[in-house]
């Protein structure tokens, strides 16, 4: 995994779901972490501006279909090699 990715990815999620980010891994489920689907729209906005990427709606729904949070750096990290 990538590191900064992982890094960005836990952060932002701490942010928005308002808890430590010490409390986070890339094994944290995202239920547990507290991401609720109005939670993970607004994530996928900073993904965005944050590693110019676009999230297609179809990618939005994988985005929906992750168990942990390890799978959306995975996510973040193919989107951004396809976009590179």
């Amino acid at each position: 995994m990538d590191t900064d990715v992982e890094s960005f990815v836990l952060a932002s999620v701490a942010t928005v779901c308002n808890v430590e980010r010490t409390s986070l891994t890339s094994e944290t489920g995202v239920f547990e972490a507290g991401l609720d689907s109005l939670n993970l729209v607004a994530i996928i906005g900073q993904f965005e501006s944050e590693f110019g990427i676009q999230v297609t709606p179809d990618q939005v729904l994988e985005a929906f279909s992750a168990v942990t949070l390890g799978d959306l750096v995975s996510l973040v990290e193919r989107l951004r090699r396809e976009t590179a």
